[in-house]
């Protein structure tokens, strides 16, 4: 009975010292995401070095891959995170009652507003784009295609009920979505010498993109206003 105790207590240390190396490990797996976010955001993949990851989460420098097995699965954790609730918004608009017209304008500007205003690391997505895409996962280009393939979709809707003329809705999509890359990757706002540690505000992403949206339909539209 005296080694059933000794026995029982030294079964109960080791599950106890499990269960807080686990949540350990969880809670150094969640630092190096945040910080790896921040750095992406602010200095794009190659400018995020893993020795300065690791240094802001206070892990080791083997941190990244002992939990994601390198560098570019620790980015790919960070586009999944932040893809999944802007594809949660689109699909959204999408099924909503709208008009072609005004599904469009939305969902540039739920694009925006993800990118500019509410999860500024997306910004190293669209750099890891212009680049080739080389880095980018999965989910992340397959985004990319669903949001261009509910675009075409969308134009379509409007070709039918005779709001849209007929255009190459492959070529359109990249250049509807593309016409905000600029304050994206450029950021006139900061070559002003202004403030934007949180990226534009609300109310600027919803100019820039009605701005966009407004030169956009001009050429899309059939009938007064736009082409034939």
């Amino acid at each position: 009975m005296v080694y059933a105790g000794k026995d029982c207590l030294l079964l109960m240390c080791v599950f106890s010292y499990k269960r807080m190396k686990d949540q350990s490990e969880r809670n150094t797996k969640e630092k190096l995401v945040q910080v790896a976010e921040r750095l992406f955001a602010e200095k794009g993949f190659d400018g995020a070095s893993v020795r300065d990851i690791c240094a802001g989460a206070g892990a080791n420098l083997g941190a990244v891959t002992y939990h994601f097995g390198g560098k570019e699965a620790l980015f790919a954790e960070v586009l999944d995170r932040r893809i999944q609730p802007m594809l949660q918004t689109g699909m959204e608009i999408v099924q909503s009652a709208m008009e072609p017209e005004q599904k469009l304008r939305a969902l540039l500007e739920a694009y925006a507003m993800h990118v500019l205003h509410r999860d500024p690391a997306l910004r190293a997505f669209f750099a890891e784009v212009i680049q080739g895409g080389r880095r980018l996962p999965q989910k992340a280009m397959e985004a990319l295609h669903w949001r261009n393939r509910v675009f075409g979709e969308i134009v379509n809707e409007g070709v039918v009920k005779g709001a849209f003329r007929e255009c190459d809705v492959e070529n359109a999509a990249w250049i509807f979505f593309g016409m905000i890359a600029a304050f994206i990757l450029t950021e006139p706002h900061l070559l002003k010498g202004e403030a934007a540690a949180n990226g534009y505000s609300g109310d600027e992403v919803r100019r820039i993109t009605g701005t966009a949206a407004d030169l956009f339909f001009k050429g899309l539209r059939r009938g007064p206003g736009g082409s034939e």
